[in-house]
């Protein structure tokens, strides 16, 4: 294997660990932003579908029954908690196309209406 090569298998494999590390933080994230008073988190994105994990892949939540403020706060304590950028995106804020892909590949972390 040459150098080059052996650097890029280097880098996907600290991306795979990155992205298998940062879903299995996620439940824990549920749970803190449900204390927070969140009805709904759902997981969207590249760590939802399971590809395109880079070295700097970070974690995209939809989230519901939160406000504003109250996000802006958790993505902080959240992004300290993973080490990585947390991305809380408020659903009623989300566009058309957003909300359509959560829908089609986001998966559910909770509902407590489910």
């Amino acid at each position: 294997m040459d150098l080059l090569t052996a650097r890029f298998a280097a880098r996907e494999l600290r991306a795979r660990q990155r992205a298998e590390r940062l879903r299995g933080l996620v439940p824990r994230m549920g749970q803190a932003l449900r204390a927070r008073g969140a009805t709904r988190v759902v997981l969207f994105g590249s760590l939802a579908r399971g590809d395109g994990a880079h070295t700097d892949t970070d974690v995209d939540l939809a989230v519901w029954g939160l406000s504003l403020g109250e996000l802006c706060e958790a993505a902080d304590d959240l992004s300290h908690l993973a080490g990585a950028r947390v991305d809380l995106v408020p659903a009623d804020w989300m566009s058309a196309r957003l909300a359509a892909a959560v829908a089609h590949d986001g998966v559910e972390v909770f509902d407590v209406a489910g």
